[in-house]
C-alpha cells in the first residue's frame, strides 16, 4: 500500500487508511504510538505488548558468604531481576539447601511463581499482568503503610512501649509492594520509580529508629524533637503523594530548622542513649527531603506536556 505525502503549513503529513481506522475503531484526536526504526515509521493502533524477557542464572557460587546467608543473596539476586522486568528466570545448579530459600523469596515477589522444578533446575515465571489503575492503588498503599509506621513511632513515644514485630511486618509489606511497583515503573515512569525508592529508604530508617530506641529512657528534649520530625515527615508525605510541588517547597524552612539548627544544637545537650535516636531522626529528615528531586522532575514533565 502507498500513501501520498501532503504538505500542511511547515509539516508533511499522510492520511491513515480508512479500512484500518474503521477496524481499530479510531477517532479524531486520539494519540497513537509511533516508533522510528531506521528508514521505517511504525504506527500502531495501541501500545504493542511487551516482549517477555528471559534470563538464565547459575547458582554455582563458590562463596562462603553466600553459603552462610543464602536467603539474603537470593533475595537480592531475584529481587534485582524482578525489578528489572524479567518475566522468566531459569535457575540452574540449584543445591537442595537453596530450594527453600528460593520458594520464600518468590512468595515475597508479587507475580513470581515457580512453574517448573526438575533436579537442579528451577523455572520462575511472572504470572501477573498489571494495569495502570493497579499502579495508582499500589502508590496509595505505600503512602498508607508509611503513614502507619509513623503512627507506630508516635504511639511509642507517647506510651513508652514498642511493638517491634508489627513494625517489621509493616516494613516487609512495604518492601513487597515497593518491589512490585518498581517493576511496573522502571521503564515507564522515572519520577515515580525514584519516589518509591526514596520512601522505601525512609520507611527503613523509620523502622530502625523505632526498633532501636528506648522510649522509656528517652529524654523529653529528644521526644519533642522526634514529634517535630514526624509531623514534618507526615506533611512532606502528604504533599509528595498528592504531587503538590509548591506545598512541598513550602516545607523547606522547617526542614532547614530541624536539620541545621535544632538537631545539631541537641547533640551537645543529650546523653549517649539519645545520640543514636537523634542521629537517625536527622536521617529521616534527609530521606524525606530526597523526595523533592523526583517531584521536580514530575512537575517539569507536566509543564512541558502542557
Amino acid at each position: 500500500m502507498h500513501r501520498k505525502v501532503h504538505k500542511i503549513g511547515s509539516s508533511l503529513m499522510i492520511s491513515l487508511p480508512f479500512e484500518w481506522v474503521k477496524a481499530n475503531k479510531l477517532a479524531a484526536k486520539e494519540e497513537l504510538p509511533v516508533n522510528i526504526r531506521e528508514s521505517e515509521l511504525v504506527i500502531s493502533a495501541r501500545e504493542p505488548s511487551p516482549i517477555a524477557r528471559f534470563i538464565t542464572i547459575s547458582l554455582n557460587f563458590d562463596s562462603d558468604a553466600f553459603k552462610r546467608n543464602p536467603s539474603f543473596y537470593l533475595r537480592s539476586l531475584l529481587g534485582s531481576v524482578y525489578k528489572l522486568g524479567f518475566d522468566t528466570v531459569r535457575l540452574t545448579d540449584v543445591a537442595e539447601f537453596l530450594k527453600s530459600a528460593i520458594r520464600k523469596t518468590c512468595a515475597q515477589l508479587i507475580g513470581f511463581e515457580i512453574v517448573d522444578e526438575r533436579g537442579s533446575t528451577i523455572v520462575i515465571r511472572n504470572l501477573v499482568k498489571p494495569s495502570d489503575a493497579e499502579l495508582e492503588q499500589l502508590f496509595r498503599k505505600q503512602f498508607h503503610i508509611t503513614d502507619t509506621i509513623l503512627a507506630l513511632l508516635c504511639e511509642g513515644i507517647k506510651s513508652g512501649k514498642r511493638d517491634d514485630d508489627a513494625a517489621r511486618e509493616y516494613l516487609l509489606l512495604l518492601e513487597r509492594t515497593t518491589d512490585y511497583t518498581k517493576r511496573l515503573t522502571l521503564e515507564k515512569n522515572t519520577e515515580r520509580y525514584l519516589l518509591i525508592w526514596t520512601f522505601e529508604k525512609l520507611a527503613r530508617e523509620l523502622v530502625y529508629l523505632y526498633t532501636e530506641s528506648d522510649f522509656k529512657r528517652m529524654s523529653v528534649k529528644i521526644k519533642n524533637y522526634l514529634n517535630s520530625v514526624f509531623g514534618y515527615v507526615g506533611a512532606v508525605s502528604d504533599a509528595v503523594f498528592s504531587f503538590d510541588f509548591k506545598k512541598t517547597l513550602a516545607l523547606q524552612k522547617e526542614k532547614d530548622l530541624l536539620l541545621y539548627e535544632q538537631g545539631p544544637a541537641l547533640f551537645s545537650r543529650v546523653g549517649k542513649m539519645d545520640v543514636l535516636a537523634l542521629h537517625h531522626s536527622m536521617n529521616v529528615v534527609r530521606r524525606s527531603w530526597d523526595a523533592v528531586g523526583p517531584l521536580i522532575l514530575f512537575s517539569v514533565k507536566k509543564m512541558s506536556a502542557e
